[in-house]
C-alpha cells in the first residue's frame, strides 16, 4: 500500500478478517480458520519488493503473537523481532546448558494444615538480561515450537526433585504447568511415560495443571490424551477454572481429579460479596462432581478463612508462601506453621 492510502489498505484488511470468520467446509466438515496479516507501505517502509515481503512478514508475526489480526510495520518492530529471535537461541542455549531453574510454591491443605504438594514453577535468570519474566519466555516458547523440549526440561528437573524429597522422606506431590501445545500433541504420554520409567518417583505424586482453554481449542485431541495420562497414574487438575467457556460439559469426560479456582476470584474474596458466591458455588460444584477444590492466589487471612469455611480442600499463595528454591522450601518447611516438621510434631 502506498503512504496515502493507509485508510484502504486497513479497511481491506479487516474485509478480508471479516471474511475469515465464516467457517469453511471441508469434506463436509466446518472448519474455523483464521488469519493474521501484515500491513507494509510503499515507499515508506522500502521500495525493493524483498524489503517490502520482509517487513510485511515482520508485521504478520506480531499480529500473530498478539492477536490483534492485522499489524503495521514500524521499525521498532523489526528491532523487536531481532531481540525475540536471539532470545529464543538464548533459551535453547539455556536449556543446552541447564541453566533454568524451578522453584516451587507451597499447596496447604485444609484438613491436615500443612503442606501436601508444591507447584513447579520455571525461571530464568539470564547472565545479561537479568531475571526474564516467565510470562515473556513461556509465550514466546509456545508460539515458536521450543515449549515441548520446555516442558521436557521442567519435568525432568521436578522429576529428579521429587525424587530427593521421597528420599528425605518427603511426601509432597508435584504439580507441573502443561500448555495447550502439549495437551494437544498424541506423543506426549509416551514421552511422559518413558521419564517416569526413569525415576523412582510414584505416578501418583505428579499432577499437571491444564487451563480450560487448552482443552477447549481441540476438545477430542486433548480428551484423549487425558486419558493416557491418567492411565499412568497422574492426577490431573484444570487450572485457572472459572475463565473458560464451556468446561461442565468436559469435567467428567477428562478424569480430573481436582479444579483451581482462577486467583481472580479469590484475591478480593473476603470483601467482594461477588467473588464469594462464585467461590462459594465453585467448591460446591467441585465436590458434588467427586473433586478436589484448590484456591490459588490467597494473599491475606481473611481470604484464608473464607476459603476454609467454604469447605476448600487446599490452597496457596503469598499468605502461606511465595515460589521458593528447594533449598529455601526447606528452611521454609523447618520455620513455618504449614510446614511438615511441626505438622508432624
Amino acid at each position: 500500500a502506498t503512504a496515502n492510502h493507509l485508510g484502504g489498505a486497513e479497511a481491506a484488511a479487516m474485509k478480508i478478517l471479516k471474511y475469515m470468520e465464516e467457517p469453511a467446509e471441508i469434506a463436509g466438515q466446518k472448519i474455523k480458520i483464521g488469519a493474521s496479516l501484515g500491513v507494509v507501505m510503499f515507499p515508506e517502509h522500502g521500495e525493493d519488493a524483498t524489503i517490502l515481503m520482509r517487513e510485511a512478514d515482520t508485521a504478520m508475526y506480531y499480529a500473530k503473537q498478539n492477536h490483534s489480526g492485522y499489524r503495521l510495520y514500524s521499525k521498532d518492530l523489526g528491532l523487536e523481532k531481532d531481540d525475540s529471535l536471539s532470545l529464543q537461541q538464548e533459551l535453547r542455549q539455556a536449556m543446552l546448558d541447564d541453566e533454568l531453574i524451578l522453584h516451587f510454591q507451597p499447596k496447604i491443605d485444609f484438613n491436615e494444615n500443612r503442606i501436601t504438594g508444591v507447584e513447579a514453577l520455571v525461571r530464568w535468570q539470564h547472565p545479561k538480561r537479568g531475571l526474564v519474566p516467565p510470562d515473556k519466555f513461556i509465550s514466546m516458547a509456545e508460539q515458536n515450537g521450543l515449549i515441548k523440549p520446555l516442558t521436557h526440561y521442567v519435568l525432568r528437573k521436578a522429576l529428579r526433585q521429587g525424587e530427593k524429597w521421597q528420599q528425605a522422606g518427603l511426601d509432597l506431590s508435584i504439580s507441573i504447568n502443561v500448555s495447550a501445545v502439549n495437551i494437544q500433541d498424541p506423543g506426549f504420554p509416551a514421552e511422559v511415560e518413558k521419564l517416569l520409567k526413569e525415576c523412582t518417583l510414584p505416578p501418583t505424586q505428579l499432577e499437571f495443571e491444564i487451563t480450560e482453554t487448552a482443552v477447549l481449542s481441540e476438545p477430542e485431541r486433548a480428551v484423549a490424551c487425558i486419558k493416557k495420562l491418567s492411565a499412568l497414574g497422574i492426577q490431573v487438575s484444570v487450572d485457572d477454572f472459572g475463565t473458560g467457556y464451556a468446561s461442565m460439559s468436559y469435567l467428567k469426560e477428562l478424569l480430573v481429579a481436582r479444579i483451581k479456582i482462577d486467583k481472580s476470584f479469590v484475591k478480593d474474596l473476603a470483601f467482594n460479596h461477588n467473588d464469594s458466591v462464585i467461590v462459594r458455588s465453585t467448591v460446591e460444584l467441585g465436590h458434588n462432581l467427586g473433586l478436589k477444590v484448590v484456591a490459588e492466589g490467597v494473599e491475606t487471612k481473611e481470604a484464608w478463612d473464607k476459603l476454609k469455611s467454604f469447605g476448600c480442600d487446599a490452597a496457596q499463595g503469598y499468605y502461606m508462601g511465595h515460589p521458593l528454591s528447594s533449598e529455601d522450601l526447606t528452611v521454609w518447611m523447618q520455620q513455618s506453621p504449614w510446614g511438615l516438621k511441626k505438622a508432624d510434631s
